[in-house]
């Protein structure tokens, strides 16, 4: 603001105020080639070349700083000989995209100058190729394939890319082998035949993505149908035979094929699948015979070869059971066994059937009248009309059964009567001998005094050269145990191992040097002293030394307790008394007490308390409550 005044003589004087506003020279900021985008291939260089003009002048201003902002990066322009201002960035750190370069100009007297420019960063152009673009092979099979990833803006490969490498059979595996190629390998999953694509995306940050499709032909997928190839079936049984399509390739089940049994006999019949299993079901009404089957599965899918089948229906196989082929008798005495005719393909027993008997000798029969038939459990009777050994071979059979025969041994012996007497004799016999056998025993072993035969143990052990085992003795301890519990058994007491030494006498003999050391520590001898002490006991017995250190000690203990006890009688005296005889003393812990900031009433409770006590039995009682009052 300026003040202007106007002063006359014998006229008022006037004044004004005036406003004078400086402002900065308008100025501008742009490129020089007035361009407002600029576009660059990442890695690249920026090439900065701006004009900061007067306006007001028409005039290039020079000697002014002039900065730029991209991004993360920012400098200062430098200024060239016409007045423009240039500088070069490297885009080389920032990523692909598009953003703002902020330029800002300053000078002194002029209004700063701002522009920005859009700058686009292009990722590096690319392209990708394959070795081999279509490859073949059968489930389960690896493939490999080499892409290459190339940098065209620079003319050589990139390494280090993302690849992404998928078909219908789910995503292959990538290697980066370094160098610009990428190895995909693949595992055929797939079971349907066919061709499909493989594609392969390749991306990295600031190049080009780029995606190449490849080709994997897949072939129709070997097969096996696994089942039996001959079967035999008992007679009305339900015939079904069960078949599974196997994968070669990798050993799974496969399901979505229809199977169907061609025969000469029976004709065409389709099989039932149910959880992965081909069934093939004849039913059970057939008759007696063989018939055969060729078994097939259709399909484009699998390649697989027709399996044959014979089937045969035959009688139903048995078996005789029972507990034992031979029966023992006597004359004129009817035996039983008990024989199951059984089903083996149905495991159970056969009722109804007929038996044959057959024998190899007479004077036996047969009691056909007392046969019992349990659920296929046959009990049949027989006799032997004199002693002897008989064969007796008995045949089942029944329609649509195997035959089958036992051949049975019956032995007719002596009478019970005579049984038992041979027993007994043969009993008697036994008895004599074991008789006989602790009669020898007695004589020679259990008669002679077991200390004697103990002795002579040890005797016989020294003449053959060997060091005999100690007898078997009562220890000490035992005996010692004994004789205490004999003494004290009216007084309804006993003492066990635990409470009777095993030594009758425990002594320790200390040794000399010890000795000498306790003298030493009591006496306050120095080492001459010490030494000649050793000297003069060396002159003694070695059994007298202990004792006579010992002796010597003692008496010094005794000669410094005694001159010890004189002067703390009266101090011993005044530790026993109580401290209610010592008020000064109750005092002094009252207010110790205080100090450590206890309530009144528990102090007066501690101080009642302490009168019957003894300083030392206070200070004792207050330690172990952990109290200080120091």
């Amino acid at each position: 603001a300026m003040l202007l005044r106007a002063v006359s003589l014998n006229h008022e004087f006037l004044e004004t105020i005036v406003d004078i506003n400086v402002v900065p020279i308008p100025t501008s900021l742009a490129l020089s080639d007035g361009a407002n985008l600029i576009t660059v291939f990442f890695g690249d260089y920026v090439h900065i070349l701006v004009v900061y003009n007067d306006t007001f002048h028409k005039t290039i201003i020079t000697g002014a700083n002039v900065t730029y902002t991209l991004g993360s990066l920012s400098g200062t322009l430098i200024q060239e000989a016409n007045g423009t201002y240039s500088g070069t960035v490297d885009v080389s750190g920032l990523p692909s995209q598009s953003i703002y370069l902020r330029l800002t100009a300053h000078k002194a007297g002029y209004a700063t100058g701002l522009d920005s420019v859009v700058v686009t960063i292009l990722p590096i152009p690319t392209e990708t190729s394959v070795d081999t673009p279509t490859q073949s092979g059968y489930f389960g099979d690896n493939l490999t394939y080499l892409f290459t990833y190339y940098d065209t803006q620079h003319a050589q490969y990139i390494s280090g890319a993302t690849v992404h490498a998928a078909w219908e059979g789910g995503t292959a595996t990538v290697t980066d082998l370094l160098n610009g190629s990428y190895l995909v390998q693949l595992d055929l999953t797939l079971t349907t035949p066919g061709l499909y694509d493989l594609i392969v995306t390749f991306s990295l940050s600031n190049y080009t993505s780029r995606t190449l499709t490849a080709y994997v032909e897949l072939y129709a997928t070997p097969a096996q149908i696994l089942g039996p190839t001959s079967l035999s079936f008992p007679i009305n049984d339900t015939i079904s035979v069960e078949y599974i399509v196997v994968n070669q390739l990798d050993n799974s089940s496969i399901t979505d094929v229809i199977g169907v049994a061609y025969s000469p006999q029976l004709g065409e019949q389709e099989l039932i699948l149910s959880d992965g299993v081909y069934t093939l079901f004849l039913g059970d009404g057939l008759p007696f015979g063989t018939y055969t089957f060729d078994i097939a599965f259709t399909t484009a899918k699998y390649v697989m070869s027709p399996i044959h089948l014979e089937v045969q229906v035959r009688e139903i196989r048995t078996a005789l059971l029972l507990p034992n082929t031979t029966i023992i008798t006597q004359p004129n005495v009817a035996e039983s066994i008990q024989i199951t005719y059984f089903d083996l393909d149905h495991q159970t027993g056969i009722s109804g059937a007929n038996i044959t008997i057959e024998y190899s000798q007479s004077n036996i029969t047969f009691l056909e009248d007392l046969t019992l038939d349990e659920d296929g459990v046959y009990t049949l009777f027989f006799q032997a009309l004199v002693g002897r050994t008989f064969q007796v071979t008995i045949t089942f059979e029944k329609d649509d059964y195997v035959t089958a025969f036992v051949v049975l041994t019956i032995k007719s012996d002596i009478s019970a009567e005579q049984q038992f007497q041979q027993t007994l004799t043969l009993g008697g016999g036994s008895a004599l001998i074991l008789i006989a056998f602790l009669l020898v025993a007695y004589v020679r072993v259990w008669s002679v005094p077991k200390q004697l035969r103990e002795l002579t143990r040890m005797i016989r052990a020294l003449a053959k050269g060997r060091v005999p085992k100690p007898a078997d003795a009562p220890t000490r301890q035992s005996l010692a145990m004994d004789i205490v519990n004999e003494e004290i058994s009216p007084l309804k007491l006993s003492k066990d191992e635990t409470e009777v030494a095993p030594e009758p006498i425990i002594t320790t003999v200390p040794e000399v040097n010890e000795l000498l050391e306790e003298l030493a520590a009591i006496t306050g001898l120095g080492e001459e002293e010490i030494e000649a002490f050793r000297a003069d006991l060396a002159r003694m017995k070695p059994s007298e030394r202990p004792g006579f250190l010992k002796e010597v000690i003692n008496q010094e203990k005794a000669r410094r307790a005694d001159a010890l006890a004189r002067p703390s009688e009266r101090r011993a005296a005044v530790e026993d008394m109580t401290l209610d005889q010592l008020p000064d003393e109750l005092e002094d812990l009252k207010q110790r007490l205080l100090k450590k900031g206890m309530a009144p009433e528990e102090i007066e409770v501690i101080i009642e308390e302490s009168k019957s006590l003894s300083k030392a039995d206070l200070e004792a009682l207050l330690d172990s409550l952990g109290i200080d009052l120091e």
